[in-house]
């Protein structure tokens, strides 16, 4: 996996979770990203061992645009704050990515805090 803008990412793990295979984003245009080349892996020398391959790109509107592939993921672990037994959840504090692991995962493994009856949270 390469490294990716913040925002990408969190459009490749939203994209994966709706089932849509990519997206098109202008973000990385001109960069290792769509050039390519980009270290994936390493050798134990430190030369580059996987480099990354190009990405396609096309032009909307005069403005130039690379595809980026959404991901999924096998597992997500989430923090909640309370949850009840039907697996409701309520966060204290909603990141920005947690939302969108919920739906990037196969399995979805919560942590919660306090644990209500089924209808009791507020």
């Amino acid at each position: 996996m390469c490294a990716s803008f913040q925002g990408t990412l969190a459009e490749q793990i939203r994209a994966g979770g709706a089932g849509i295979p990519a997206f098109w984003t202008h973000t990385a245009y001109g960069t290792l990203e769509h050039k390519g080349g980009s270290p994936i892996k390493y050798n134990p020398d430190g030369t580059i061992a996987l480099p990354s391959k190009p990405r396609e790109c096309r032009v909307f509107n005069g403005v130039h645009f690379i595809m980026e592939e959404a991901i999924k993921g096998d597992f997500a672990l989430i923090k909640a704050w309370k949850a009840d037994k039907a697996g409701n959840l309520v966060f204290r504090c909603v990141q920005f990515f947690d939302v969108f692991f919920f739906l990037f995962a196969v399995v979805e493994v919560t942590v919660k805090m306090e644990l209500l009856s089924t209808g009791k949270l507020r």
